[in-house]
């Protein structure tokens, strides 16, 4: 491995509002999130589209593949709760499972057949499987743009205005 830039994309055409989370699809193409102007972008080739927009009822701040989903999902920020999936081979947008409270989420990781979530809103870290929703940590602050170690069964948890990073031990679910 060289550390050597091999692309730069420039975005200026698209006028972005807040370039946030990346992704690399099943398809081999990235997937960015736009969170200050409602968008989800693909660049396959070197070549922008959007491929989400109008249909986002929140702007979309994170980005993930989810396998049991079979496509990627999008955590809303602003005042919306429901996850929104894309599956790159339909292209159509649907809803996903709606958390009962929380909101502002900054980052999912898929574990366990469901999705980890940082709630900023309600200084949590969310659950999602299907329908079902839970809280297994609560955090004392705002949690930013998690990452897991599958192997350490860890979760490291930084915080918006806390300058730090916690871990904390992955919690068995059934």
């Amino acid at each position: 491995m060289s550390g050597q830039q091999v692309e730069f994309i420039d975005f200026s055409s698209q006028e972005p509002g807040f370039l946030n989370d990346v992704e690399i699809g099943p398809d081999g193409a990235i997937y960015l999130t736009d969170t200050a102007k409602p968008r989800l972008f693909r660049i396959a080739d070197g070549e922008i589209s959007i491929v989400a927009g109008e249909g986002l009822a929140s702007p979309p701040n994170g980005v993930v593949w989810n396998p049991a989903s079979v496509s990627l999902v999008l955590a809303p920020w602003g005042g919306g709760r429901t996850l929104i999936g894309y599956p790159p081979n339909a292209s159509e947008l649907f809803n996903g499972a709606t958390l009962p409270d929380g909101g502002n989420m900054d980052s999912l990781e898929p574990w366990q057949g469901g999705l980890l979530m940082a709630s900023q809103v309600d200084e949590a870290i969310w659950f999602v499987r299907w329908a079902e929703t839970r809280i297994p940590i609560k955090t004392p602050g705002r949690p930013a743009d998690i990452g897991l170690d599958v192997e350490g069964r860890r979760i490291a948890v930084p915080y918006i205005a806390l300058d730090r990073v916690d871990l904390w031990a992955l919690p068995e679910l059934p």
